[in-house]
């Protein structure tokens, strides 16, 4: 401005200091006269300098209050997080910075959850953030929050960023969804014969998927394997997950047998007889183990069977497999020369 005073004119300069976000910090002036200098603030009183114009505007600057610190974080607030019962939950991030600090940054988790620098190691209910040697500022750092695995349902809090003698600023977690893990079960109808049928069982959740051996996969919740043989016999695993997504898993152990037939003797004398007349009999024992049906006995030819020492005698017989059972009883069986 070119105000008037006693016939003479001056220039008048305006000029404000501000503070590292280009806040003004006070408003000042410098008044020129021809020969000196007056530096001022807005109502306060006329003083008059011959130092130049230099000098009084950093003493101007000297004068001003240092710039107050402060912690900024670049969200208020995360979603919601969600996890599975005994499991960490994926991370979330925001970023913090600071200026004017005189210290580091200190960030606190609240309970139930916990942070990192990296996203995947370092988790910790705390962590700091070092001030630079020699600098007042704090570069804008990325923050990892997750649930910790021995969360509760429902926990929520404030992630808490501080520094000396700046305000805190919060970060706030949501409500947790902590998510109960299925009650996953297996089972089968073993024990199981070679030639039998495998019927798997399970329940628990909304979805199932099975492994176990010889290859065996199946996504069915209840699958069965016909005409079995030992090599699916072992352990059978079931994978159940939940309309939450979590899963649980169950085993079932298969039992496969082979049938065993035995015998009580697998040599006999020699038979003698004359022409015209069956010889005198010689007997064995027959039975069986792990059967899912009866025994029949072949003779070769020339010889005849039966179940009766005296009557019934043909090229074979058979030994029945009791109704219920895998296990056909020791039988006599009589054998001779046919006449």
């Amino acid at each position: 401005s070119r105000p008037e005073k006693s016939g003479s004119t001056f220039r008048a300069v305006y000029f404000y200091a501000s503070d590292d976000a280009n806040q003004p910090l006070g408003d000042a002036y410098l008044f020129v006269f021809p020969g000196n200098e007056a530096v001022f603030a807005p109502g306060g009183d006329i003083g008059t300098s011959s130092d130049p114009v230099e000098n009084a505007l950093n003493s101007l600057l000297d004068s001003q209050p240092p710039p107050a610190g402060a912690i900024t974080v670049s969200a208020s607030t995360l979603n919601n997080f969600s996890t599975c019962e005994g499991n960490a939950s994926a991370t979330q991030s925001f970023t913090v910075s600071g200026t004017g600090l005189t210290a580091g940054i200190t960030v606190t988790a609240p309970a139930g959850y916990e942070i990192s620098l990296n996203n995947t190691t370092g988790f910790g209910n705390s962590l700091s953030i070092p001030l630079p040697a020699g600098g007042n500022a704090i570069a804008a750092t990325t923050i990892y929050a997750r649930l910790t695995s021995a969360a509760s349902n429902g926990v929520s809090g404030n992630i808490v960023c501080s520094s000396t003698g700046v305000t805190d600023k919060n970060v706030a977690t949501g409500t947790a969804a902590v998510n109960p893990l299925p009650a996953a079960t297996a089972g089968s109808n073993s024990p199981l014969i070679v030639g039998g049928t495998l019927n798997l069982t399970s329940s628990g959740g909304a979805s199932y998927s099975w492994s176990g051996p010889n290859g065996f996969s199946s996504t069915q919740q209840n699958p069965s394997v016909s005409n079995i043989t030992t090599a699916d016999a072992g352990t059978y695993t079931v994978t159940v997950t939940s309309a939450a997504a979590c899963t649980a898993t169950a085993q079932t152990v298969v039992a496969v047998s082979q049938p065993a037939i035995n015998t009580s003797n697998t040599t006999f004398q020699n038979f003698v007889t004359c022409a015209g007349t069956p010889s005198r009999t010689q007997n064995f024992t027959v039975g069986g183990s792990n059967m899912t049906s009866g025994i029949t006995v072949t003779a070769p030819a020339g010889y005849e069977l039966s179940l009766d020492t005296l009557s019934g005698f043909s090229a074979s017989v058979s030994v029945a497999l009791p109704t219920g059972t895998s296990t056909v009883p020791n039988t006599t069986v009589w054998v001779r020369l046919k006449r």
